[in-house]
C-alpha cells in the first residue's frame, strides 16, 4: 500500500511540475519581444534564441548535449544548434531559414551499412500527410533497431550541421514520440527550402 501512495504522490507531484513549466514558458513567449535583441551577439545572442525557441510550442526540438541539440524555433526564423565538445564546453551555431540550402535526411539500421531512408521520402510523401512520412521513416529496411536516425543540414556557404534524432541502438515503439518529431523535422525543413517559410 506505501507503494502504491508514493507511487500517486510522485505522478501528482511530476503533473503539477509539467504543468507549471508549460504554463511559465507560454507566459514567457507571450511576454517575449516580437524580435530578438540584435544588437547581442555570439554566445549571448545564440542562448536569446535557444530560451525564445524553448518557450514557443510551435517548436521543434531534438537530440541531446553529447551528440547535439536542435531547435527549429517557431517564434524566430533560425535553426538553433548546440553541442557539447571536449571538456564540457558547449559550442552553437544559429542559423536563418534563409541560409538553410538543403537537407538530407539518413537512418541507419543496426546491422546496414547504407541509408534506408533517402528513396522512400522521394516525392510527394513529404508535402503529404505527416503520416506518410512517419511511414516511409517506420516502414522502410527490413531491420526496425535504429542505429542513428537524422538529418544533415547544409548551408548556402557549404558549411553541414548533422541534426541527430536517435542515436541506438533503438528499437522505436508503435506511435513514437522520436519519429513524429523526426517527421515534423523533415517537413519543415522541406517548407524552409522550398521557401515557404522564410
Amino acid at each position: 500500500m506505501a507503494y502504491i501512495i508514493t507511487f500517486i504522490v510522485l505522478w501528482v507531484l511530476i503533473v503539477a511540475g509539467t504543468i507549471i513549466k508549460i504554463q511559465s514558458d507560454s507566459h514567457h513567449d507571450k511576454e517575449a519581444p516580437e524580435e530578438p535583441d540584435y544588437s547581442k551577439t555570439g554566445w549571448d545572442f545564440h542562448e536569446e534564441l535557444k530560451q525564445r525557441a524553448k518557450w514557443n510550442s510551435d517548436t521543434i526540438s531534438a537530440g541531446n548535449k553529447k551528440y547535439g541539440q536542435y531547435w527549429l524555433s517557431g517564434k524566430d526564423p533560425y535553426l538553433v544548434v548546440e553541442k557539447e565538445v571536449s571538456g564540457g564546453r558547449l559550442t552553437g551555431a544559429d542559423i536563418p531559414y534563409t541560409d538553410i540550402k538543403s537537407y538530407d535526411p539518413y537512418k541507419y539500421e543496426h546491422g546496414e551499412n547504407k541509408n534506408v531512408i533517402g528513396r522512400a521520402l522521394l516525392g510527394g510523401v513529404i508535402a503529404g500527410p505527416i503520416g506518410g512520412i512517419i511511414g516511409a521513416i517506420s516502414g522502410s529496411g527490413q531491420n526496425n533497431s535504429i542505429d542513428s536516425l537524422g538529418v544533415i543540414v547544409t548551408t548556402n556557404e557549404g558549411d553541414r550541421y548533422d541534426l541527430k534524432t536517435i542515436v541506438g541502438p533503438y528499437r522505436p515503439e508503435r506511435d513514437d514520440l522520436h519519429i513524429k518529431n523526426y517527421a515534423k523535422t523533415i517537413r519543415k525543413l522541406d517548407e524552409i527550402v522550398n521557401g515557404e517559410i522564410n
